[in-house]
């Protein structure tokens, strides 16, 4: 930095707070840029995350450079692809509405009650068999298939 450069930041730092409080002034705009900073680091890794999902990328929304992600400003499209791929990141946006985790336990009631059918299913298809073997049985020996008495 040149004599000239120095004079100019001096002269330029002076002008700016002529009261001579440019300490506080700075550590204020300091403050505010880290928090800038921050904020949009933390949106960068929200986007990211975003990303990872499935046809998401392209339908997030153009924010301002150091503001936060908001999912309100998200289309249902991208909400409902949060929501059924990130929960977690869907409920710490704003978006969860409980709709994929009630399709999720109707599913696994359909399953639990598709288990419970076949069961049954198998169940009466041995009892079939049971009975399809006794009456051959009868009539074989002799007998009324339905009723089981001798036939004459």
């Amino acid at each position: 930095m040149t004599i000239f450069q120095i004079s100019q930041t001096m002269t330029l730092s002076q002008t700016h707070n002529p009261e001579g409080n440019s300490s506080q002034l700075d550590a204020e705009i300091n403050a505010a840029f880290n928090s800038t900073e921050a904020t949009e680091q933390r949106a960068l890794d929200i986007e990211k995350r975003i990303k990872n999902i499935p046809s998401a990328a392209s339908l997030l929304p153009k924010r301002r450079y150091g503001t936060p992600v908001k999912g309100e400003s998200f289309g249902l499209t991208l909400s409902s692809l949060v929501e059924s791929n990130d929960p977690e990141l869907g409920a710490f946006l704003g978006l969860s509405t409980g709709y994929w985790k009630r399709k999720q336990a109707e599913e696994e009631a359909q399953k639990i009650a598709n288990e419970a059918m076949m069961k049954q299913t198998e169940e009466l298809r041995t009892k079939n068999q049971s009975d399809a073997h006794l009456r051959q049985q009868r009539v074989m020996r002799g007998f009324n298939p339905v009723t089981g008495a001798k036939i004459i």
